[in-house]
């Protein structure tokens, strides 16, 4: 998947149509990676996330939200912790992202998400 990713990137295939945001470069970062795989593991994790307004959330979400409870990930990061291609965990982002239930921050060639305000505290 990571390789697919990367050489889509390098032949410039890879078009943003109406996604959320991604980074400009492909980086990944191994232990935010790692923690957030750990979060997703811990079941009191995912019964949490499923206590909350949940009908509208897919499973991917779910694991998104999961992930970044540890901390802010760029959009690689999060697709390679969950294991999902960047251009679908783009679309996934964007989902979550018109909800309000993230958000991101560009860091030059960077783009990192985090858990919106009212989910930090849960």
């Amino acid at each position: 998947m990571i390789k697919q990713d990367s050489q889509r990137i390098k032949q410039g295939r890879v078009i943003n149509r109406a996604r959320a945001p991604i980074c400009k470069v492909l980086r990944f970062h191994p232990e935010k990676i790692r923690l957030a795989q750990q979060s997703l593991s811990a079941d009191k994790e995912i019964m949490e996330i499923s206590n909350l307004n949940s009908a509208r959330l897919t499973k991917w979400q779910r694991m998104i939200i999961i992930a970044l409870k540890r901390g802010a990930l760029c959009a690689c990061d999060i697709a390679y912790a969950i294991g999902l291609s960047i251009p679908a965990t783009s679309h996934q982002l964007k989902q979550l992202h018109k909800q309000k239930m993230i958000s991101y921050n560009n860091s030059g060639k960077m783009v990192y998400y985090s858990l919106a305000n009212k989910l930090r505290t849960n």
